[in-house]
C-alpha cells in the first residue's frame, strides 16, 4: 500500500512538473512585459509606445532559424573586416555594423558613407543611424517602401526603433537587404515567419495599455507581393509568377528529356518527377553530363550514396564544374547549396543550359 500511495505521489508531481513547463513560456512572457511596464512607469524617456517581441517568439523554432541565418549572412559578408555579430540586438543597434554592411554590399566593401567608424555619444550614434538609413532609403529604391514612407519622420521614428534595441525591426532591416540584393547574398531565410508582437502604451493619465498582434515577416521578394524590383528577375522567376501552368509543362519537359538521355542507365521517368528530391544529391546531374558529353565519371569521384548535405553539396559543386566544362552557358543565380535543398527553379537552371547545349546533336 505504501508502495501505491508513492507511486501515485510521484505520478502527481511528475504531472505538475509537466503543466508548470507547458506554462513556463507563457510565465516568462508576463514576467517580460511586467518588467518592461515597470520601466516605462519609472522612465523619464518621452516615448509613450514601446513594442516588444516575446521570449517565446524569439526561442520559437523559425525566429531562432532567422536569427542564426542573418548572423551567418552577416558575419560572411564582414569576415575580412574581422567584425563577428553574436547579438542582433546588441551588435547592430548603433548603426556600425550596419554601416559597414551596406558599404560591403553597395559599394562592394569600400568605404563611401561620410560617418566616422565608432561614436560613443548617444547623440552621434542616432546621427549615424539616421545617415545609414537614409543611405538605404535614397539607394535602394523601391524597397524603402516597406521599411519606412518617403517622410523623414517614418525614418526616425525606424531609427529610434532599431537604437531602442526592437527585434522585430532589426531583423526586418536586415530581411530587406537581402531582398535588394539578392544577387550579392549567399543566404536562404526561412520563409512565412511569425512574430507575436506586444506594444505597450502609456496614457496621460500614467497607466500601461497593452495591445498584441501577430505580423508575418515574409523573407521572399514574392511573398512580399512587392514587385517593381526586377533588376535581377530570369525567365525562370518571372514564368514561375506570371504563369505557373507554363512552368510545370517547362519542368515535365525537361524531366523527360533527362530521363531519355539516362534510360540507358536504369534511370525512369517516374524516379525524376519530384525534382527538387530526384536532383538534390548531384547523382543524377553528374551522370547526365557525363552521358551527353561523351565520357564516364568514376564512381570514385563522387559520392554514392550521397547521405548527407556535406556529400550532396560535393557532388553537387562537381556538377556544376562538369555542366561548364561541357561548354554549356553557365546557369545565373545558381548556388550549390541552393540545389542541395531542392530549389527546383536552380535545378531547372542548371538542365535547361544543359539541354540547350545538347539538345540539337547531329
Amino acid at each position: 500500500m505504501t508502495t501505491l500511495f508513492r507511486t501515485l505521489r510521484n505520478l502527481s508531481v511528475k504531472n505538475q512538473e509537466a503543466q508548470q513547463t507547458e506554462k513556463a513560456p507563457d510565465r516568462l512572457d508576463e514576467e517580460f512585459i511586467q518588467e518592461k511596464e515597470h520601466e516605462m512607469l519609472n522612465s523619464t524617456d518621452s516615448r509613450n509606445t514601446v513594442s516588444l517581441v516575446l521570449p517565446s517568439c524569439k526561442n520559437s523554432e523559425k525566429v531562432l532559424e532567422l536569427d542564426a541565418c542573418l548572423k551567418q549572412w552577416i558575419n560572411e559578408c564582414l569576415a575580412g573586416q574581422r567584425i563577428i555579430v553574436k547579438d542582433l540586438e546588441e551588435d547592430l543597434f548603433d548603426g556600425q555594423v550596419l554601416q559597414r554592411l551596406f558599404e560591403h554590399l553597395h559599394y562592394g566593401g569600400q568605404e563611401r558613407l561620410e560617418k566616422p567608424d565608432i561614436v560613443c555619444t548617444k547623440q552621434g550614434q542616432l546621427d549615424k543611424l539616421d545617415y545609414v538609413l537614409k543611405m538605404i532609403q535614397d539607394e535602394c529604391e523601391g524597397f524603402h517602401q516597406e521599411l519606412f514612407q518617403d517622410e523623414d519622420d517614418e525614418r526616425r521614428a525606424y531609427v529610434d526603433c532599431i537604437y531602442t534595441k526592437n527585434y522585430h525591426a532589426i531583423c526586418y532591416l536586415l530581411v530587406v537587404l537581402t531582398k535588394f540584393y539578392d544577387d550579392k547574398c549567399n543566404v536562404r531565410l526561412p520563409e512565412e515567419i511569425p512574430f507575436k508582437i506586444v506594444i505597450l502604451e502609456k496614457t496621460p493619465a500614467g497607466k500601461i495599455v497593452r495591445k498584441s498582434r501577430t505580423e508575418i515577416m515574409y523573407t521572399s521578394v514574392y511573398q512580399s507581393g512587392y514587385h517593381t524590383h526586377r533588376r535581377n528577375e530570369d525567365n525562370f522567376e518571372k514564368l514561375f509568377r506570371e504563369n505557373h501552368d507554363k512552368f510545370e509543362k517547362l519542368k515535365g519537359t525537361l524531366v523527360k528529356y533527362v530521363a531519355s538521355e539516362l534510360s540507358c542507365l536504369g534511370v525512369e521517368e517516374e524516379m525524376l518527377e519530384d525534382v527538387g528530391v530526384s536532383f538534390r544529391d548531384g547523382i543524377n546531374l553528374i551522370m547526365l553530363i557525363g552521358q551527353l558529353d561523351g565520357y564516364f565519371v568514376s564512381q570514385h569521384s563522387y559520392n554514392i550514396p550521397a547521405d548527407n548535405d556535406d556529400k550532396r553539396l560535393q557532388n553537387v559543386k562537381l556538377a556544376l564544374d562538369l555542366v561548364v566544362e561541357a561548354g554549356c552557358q553557365r546557369a545565373t543565380k545558381v548556388r550549390a547549396r541552393d540545389i542541395v535543398s531542392g530549389d527546383v527553379k536552380s535545378i531547372m537552371r542548371v538542365i535547361y543550359s544543359i539541354f540547350e547545349k545538347f539538345s540539337v546533336r547531329s
